[in-house]
């Protein structure tokens, strides 16, 4: 992530240079503090929101234990499914030896037809839980056969972008990470410049606003 890379440029560049740059490295610091931060209160807005969804409704409660190597039953899933719909509303992650600790937490909004509009999600990582090592704000667009989605992190940065479906008679399968999206973009002759490209994410905003508070 951004964030890493950015601290590990800063730690060779220290190691390096020597103390001349401190005043750059500390603002790294700052950065990756106040990133922490947001993040971290990204998560708390996130479990409100879950809350707030289930609140009231009719549930299907599904839970298991899940592992990892090293880390055997490391936290406990509960999904929770509105019973009226079927519709997956939440799912949580909780660190089996810190109950307290949430591991993952996803939420899910629907549409009027019961299709996917928005999702957000965070991570944490297994070795500590001083912030998310991952959030996610997707939102989704259909079109004409189309479904699309743009990922934005807490910080508004996007991340990748995924298109699937059917343009003009063909199939249509994008997938962008980072380093295409910085790569192709304002640069000619690339699919972010081909019309089904723009087919799929002309009605997503290249910002994701007011959803940087999960809503």
């Amino acid at each position: 992530m951004q964030r890493f890379t950015l601290s590990l440029f800063a730690a060779v560049f220290l190691a390096m240079a020597g103390n001349a740059h401190a005043d750059s490295a500390s603002k790294v610091d700052t950065n990756y503090v106040a990133e922490a931060v947001r993040w971290n209160k990204f998560v708390d807005e996130l479990y409100a929101l879950h809350k707030e969804r289930i609140a009231g409704r009719e549930l299907k409660l599904v839970e298991k234990t899940g592992s990892y190597f090293r880390h055997k039953d490391f936290y406990k899933e509960q999904k929770f499914f509105d019973k009226k719909s079927g519709k997956l509303l939440s799912l949580i992650q909780w660190e089996t030896r810190k109950p307290e600790n949430i591991h993952v937490i996803q939420v899910f909004i629907y549409d009027e037809a019961g299709r996917l509009t928005r999702d957000f999600a965070a991570v944490f990582r297994t070795e500590d839980h001083n912030d998310p090592m991952v959030t996610e704000i997707n939102l989704h667009a259909y079109s004409n056969g189309l479904h699309a989605f743009r990922q934005f992190n807490a910080s508004d940065q996007i991340n990748y972008e995924r298109c699937r479906g059917e343009y003009q008679g063909k199939k249509v399968k994008i997938s962008l990470g980072v380093i295409e999206l910085e790569e192709f973009r304002g640069e000619p002759n690339t699919i972010m410049t081909s019309p089904e490209y723009k087919a799929c994410f002309a009605s997503i905003p290249l910002k994701a606003g007011k959803y940087l508070k999960p809503q």
